[in-house]
């Protein structure tokens, strides 16, 4: 459709060619002079439409319709506490809300109303499901994450809305909720609290470990680094003890401030392995639970550098970074290999530039010297059909891992399509903003050393600057990250941005877009974000090559789906074996307090695992699995 004021200066400029066309021909009869406006008159409206070359489109509805208003109702067990006067807190927030019909309907009325409950994640609900919820059950309240969900429900419109959390206050996750509003409101979405019951007063102390997993070579010092959350409590300190095989190691204290309170500790391990070190304090007088005073790290500690080589068809800003970030690692060996003519390589070998003498690996004893293998774009320039074949013996016989830095790496064959955990198309994406999953908030490449959550710091860094696009994932995928196009000229339908999937013995990871190296190339008001860029890359490494690891003389392999959940979630352990060896019948979990459950394994597929077995995690704490002889 065209603005008025020009469709008015049309208008004016046909109007003058007619009134010039009158008195030109004031000499003539009246008729012809009729007739000569009238020509000219069509003339100059026919060349008007074409210049303004008007267009009808139906637009977006997206950017034409209401803005949004996300209702976000608490559904955790704190909700079912009877201190409103008149029921429970929850009953007292469908009062105030989804059972106020005059309020739902203006709200409707004026905004495209959606309703949602969360406990841990936010789940869409219609008014009739949260209205007839009998006992909030969730076990967990995360603030954040029910925000970043609204966040990412909205995000489609660009034009802004409104989100309403009503809860009774209390964060009992690892969600951040301070800096998710940031994000919201940095996403133009004014955020409203509506809180329900009284407050308690409760006493606790918490836990947590920003990292829960950190890699190292032997006789490397590094930091495991916990989370003392207080709440409750108002003046003196509590000793924070780190322990190794229930020995007290070292000591810090810690205020018992209101608040978050980070705590580190050097630590140095010299023998290969995973080493399970914990951070704990006692409990406080009248604290209302113990059971989060302590948090576990695993220092995995290899005896050798993890071996890397990365070839790059079209050398670019990403490839550059990348190498950048990995050699600054001690315990990453990286060797890279440039194509920069069709008939000239350059090489860096661990360190030492040369172009000659050469050799990209072709067999799989040669690409077995490597335990990953980082494919950026022109894969064809590397490697025929012959080599792809050889590629997949090498990750599914032998453990290799392979990332794909740029997308989809080959443009003129389709010989890693079996590889790769996404299908791609053949068109690009501009402008993509990260969203993590759940399995992404939780993997090691994205649990970064700072002190807010790691998907606040992915929505505040840097868009990648294009995509392949992803028109599907596989079956057996794991989706890190997703995104959607943050140019308003784009449709804005979210796609897998970082995903990977096991097959065979190894994985293949995928990062779909382009323009990462920004994270490494921050301005004044992100520079305290500048460590994220290297922690991804050297962590999403060290997280390929451990997990792909069987230990010396082992044939069988188990290992947690996530390592992280909540108490009451299944579990699922995903089992390997080499070289033939038989499926166990069960695997032997010992749970927190010392007890142990026998979990009946099942045969997979053989691609994302060879094995399974479940359980249900009851107890707050660490599980520990062991495959059972049969």
């Amino acid at each position: 459709m065209l603005p008025v004021h020009t469709v008015l200066a049309a208008l004016a400029a046909v109007l003058a060619v007619v009134g010039l066309a009158w008195w030109s021909s004031r000499e003539a009869s009246l008729p012809r002079r009729v007739a000569l406006a009238g020509v000219r008159a069509a003339a100059a409206a026919a060349l008007a439409l074409i210049l303004l070359n008007p267009v009808s489109s139906p637009g977006d509805r997206r950017e034409q319709g209401r803005r949004p208003f996300i209702l976000l109702l608490d559904t955790s067990r704190s909700m079912c506490t009877p201190d409103t006067g008149a029921g429970s807190r929850y009953q007292a927030a469908l009062r105030l809300t989804v059972q106020n019909r005059a309020l739902m309907a203006e709200i409707a009325r004026r905004h495209d109303l959606r309703l949602f409950g969360f406990a841990e994640r936010p789940e869409p609900a219609s008014a009739e499901a949260l209205a007839s919820l009998a006992r909030p059950s969730g076990a967990r309240t995360r603030l954040g994450e029910a925000l970043t969900g609204a966040i990412a429900a909205v995000a489609p419109y660009r034009q802004g809305g409104h989100i309403l959390l009503v809860s009774d206050g209390r964060d009992t996750g690892d969600s951040f909720p301070v800096e998710a509003a940031r994000a919201a409101r940095a996403a133009g979405l004014r955020v409203s609290t509506l809180c329900v019951g009284r407050s308690t007063g409760t006493r606790d102390l918490q836990v947590i470990a920003r990292r829960p997993q950190v890699f190292a070579a032997p006789g490397q010092t590094v930091e495991l680094g916990v989370e003392v959350r207080v709440d409750g409590l108002n003046g003196g300190t509590v000793r924070a003890d780190l322990t190794r095989g229930g020995r007290r190691i070292a000591s810090r204290a810690v205020s018992l401030t209101p608040g978050r309170h980070e705590v580190v500790f050097p630590v140095r391990e010299t023998r290969k392995g995973l080493h399970r070190w914990a951070v704990m304090v006692p409990p406080v007088p009248g604290e209302a639970s113990s059971a989060n005073n302590r948090a576990a790290v695993f220092l995995n500690v290899m005896d050798s550098r993890a071996r890397v080589l990365l070839l790059e068809g079209r050398p670019s800003w990403d490839a550059k970074f990348l190498a950048q970030a990995l050699r600054e690692d001690s315990t990453i060996a990286l060797d890279v290999i440039y194509k920069l003519t069709d008939t000239k390589f350059t090489a860096v070998i661990d360190g030492g530039e040369r172009e000659s003498g050469i050799a990209v690996p072709t067999t799989v004893e040669q690409l077995s010297a490597y335990d990953v293998l980082i494919l950026g774009k022109g894969f064809e320039e590397f490697y025929d059909a012959a080599g792809a074949r050889t590629l997949k013996q090498w990750v599914s016989e032998r453990g290799g891992c392979l990332l794909l830095l740029r997308g989809r790496p080959d443009e003129r064959t389709e010989a890693l399509r079996e590889l790769e955990p996404v299908t791609w198309s053949d068109s690009e994406i501009r402008d993509l903003r990260l969203r993590l999953t759940q399995e992404g908030r939780s993997h090691p490449g994205f649990t970064f050393a700072v002190s807010e959550d790691a998907q606040t710091v992915v929505r505040r860094l840097p868009a990648l600057i294009t995509a392949t696009r992803v028109q599907g994932e596989k079956a057996m995928a794991v989706v890190l990250a997703r995104s959607e196009a943050a140019a308003s000229d784009q449709v804005a339908e979210e796609m897998a941005t970082v995903a990977w999937q096991r097959f065979g013995q190894g994985k293949v990871m995928a990062v779909a877009g382009q323009g990462l190296w920004q994270w490494a190339f921050l301005p004044p008001d992100l520079q305290s974000y500048r460590p994220v860029y290297r922690e991804f890359w050297t962590q999403t490494v060290h997280w390929m090559v451990s997990e792909s690891d069987f230990l010396p003389g082992q044939r069988i392999a188990v290992r947690p789906e996530r390592s992280i959940c909540a108490p009451g979630e299944t579990i699922t352990l995903l089992g390997y074996a080499r070289s033939g060896a038989p499926i166990p019948p069960a695997v032997q979990v010992s749970q927190p307090d010392g007890r142990m459950i026998r979990v009946a394994t099942s045969r997979a597929d053989g691609r994302r695992a060879d094995f399974t077995a479940t359980f249900r995690a009851v107890q707050p704490g660490e599980h520990l699995a062991t495959v059972v002889g049969g």
